[in-house]
């Protein structure tokens, strides 16, 4: 398929960059150039910048080298898009004169006519500007949804659409349009496009409603006008507080989740979301998947509670999945042990105190368990860490470990060469949760 002549300067620069503006189309169409033998004249009606799918009439005459009239000669007339030429065949008149009409699609870019006669060629050239579609796409909104009386955008990219999604109308300005009802539009603002025609519009959420957007098209752009884009405004929820207690709390023993949750009344107020189920949620220490163990519903002051029993470790949060009015809010998590507590006694020494350099320093203590109501001691086996914590240091060091007693007791000897802080900890079981003892500094001399 011939291509004989190249792009236009401005169409060039069109395909070829993502980024446009507007002032980018805006040349003037060259002459009509023609060469050759025999000689053959074009002129295009009408000239200039052409609307979309405007009929264009490419017209002339085909002479012999004595000037006279060249009949039923077959003349090749193209008109060149991107990829694809648009070919019309022809025949000279008796007095030698042509006509060829078609109509000049998006992204017409030039036409040609050709005579070939015995070896000759004799071609006529010209260049096409036709007015480039818009539209709009990729409809954003901020939040989502939007929180009533608070600060929302909306936004979407102006682009030409003949180009690929990446051909942007950049430093140009769309309308912005709000209806209730899709039938009655009021103008509500202008918003500017930038890299890649992209805009967003910012206002503050009132009412659902739809937004549209508006270009008005310039000499070599058509005006569009985008589809409506439906935003739905809500209140927004927050949870005042939330909590899971007892912490810790002894297997099989009742836990209780407690929250309230709110709705917001106004930009700076919030009153109490009355009426609305709230989830309870669970994650198990060591998993990442939250399940819902049990629901309830806020009272006329926002109030929820629950209780369940306490199985195993780990996080609990409560959760309201929102209505057609109201947006949904998580709480604040609360992390809860389960398991037997224990508790060191006051009893941990780390003796003598002084303590000269080099000699024998006892660190012991007593491990509790609280069963039954009561704190009894710890049984045998426990394993207790011995750490230490020089003068002047934040770091806690494990210097050695032990095993209670029968009695819950516990000693460790050490060769005393510093001063600093000792403690006990225990690190907890699957049945008995961890607990560290209080401290006692040594000064060594």
């Amino acid at each position: 398929m011939r291509k004989p002549f190249p792009l236009s300067l401005a169409t060039a620069a069109l395909v070829a960059l993502p980024l446009l503006s507007v002032s980018a189309h805006a040349d003037t169409v060259p002459a009509v150039q023609c060469a050759g033998q025999p000689n053959l004249t074009a002129q295009v009606n009408p000239s200039g910048i052409l609307p979309q799918n405007a009929p264009v009439t490419i017209s002339g005459r085909l002479t012999g080298a004595d000037g006279a009239p060249v009949a039923g000669h077959q003349l090749d007339v193209r008109v060149s898009y991107p990829t694809t030429d648009e070919q019309i065949l022809t025949k000279t008149a008796a007095d030698g004169t042509y006509s060829v009409t078609f109509t000049a699609r998006d992204r017409a870019e030039s036409w040609g006519v050709w005579a070939n006669s015995a070896g000759d060629e004799a071609r006529c050239i010209g260049y096409l500007s036709v007015q480039n579609l818009s539209g709009f796409t990729r409809f954003t909104q901020r939040p989502l949804p939007p929180a009533e009386g608070l600060d929302a955008t909306v936004g979407a990219r102006l682009i030409l659409p003949s180009y690929g999604p990446d051909a942007g109308i950049i430093d140009t300005t769309v309308a912005v349009e709000f209806s209730t009802d899709k039938k009655t539009w009021k103008h509500v603002g202008y918003a500017h496009t930038y890299d890649h025609g992209g805009f967003t519009y910012g206002f503050v959420a009132g009412h659902d409603g739809y937004f549209r957007f508006r270009y008005d098209g310039s000499e070599t752009i058509l005006p569009s006008v985008s589809e409506p884009y439906y935003v739905d405004v809500k209140t927004e929820t927050a949870f005042q507080s939330f909590n899971a207690a007892p912490e810790p709390v002894a297997k099989g023993g009742k836990l209780t989740a407690s929250g309230t949750l709110l709705r917001r009344k106004s930009p700076q107020a919030f009153v109490p979301a009355s009426g609305a189920k709230v989830a309870v949620q669970f994650r198990a220490d060591g998993s990442s998947a939250w399940a819902t163990v049990g629901t309830t519903t806020t009272d006329k002051k926002g109030a929820f509670r629950k209780t369940f029993t306490a199985s195993k470790s780990g996080t609990w949060r409560a959760s309201y999945g929102g209505s057609a009015t109201y947006i949904a809010s998580t709480s604040s998590t609360d992390n809860v042990q389960v398991g037997v507590k224990t508790a060191f006694t006051s009893a941990f020494n780390a003796s003598p105190e002084p303590v000269a350099k080099g000699k024998a320093l006892k660190v012991a203590g007593k491990l509790n368990r609280y069963v039954g109501g009561k704190w009894i001691h710890a049984g045998a086996g426990a394993a207790i860490q011995i750490q230490f914590k020089a003068a002047g240091s934040s770091t806690w060091t494990t210097l050695g470990t032990t095993k209670t007693t029968s009695a819950g007791t516990f000693a460790k000897y050490f060769t005393a060469s510093k001063d600093g802080t000792w403690r006990a900890v225990y690190g907890g079981s699957t049945t008995y949760i961890g607990s560290t003892s209080g401290t006692d500094y040594v000064d060594v001399r």
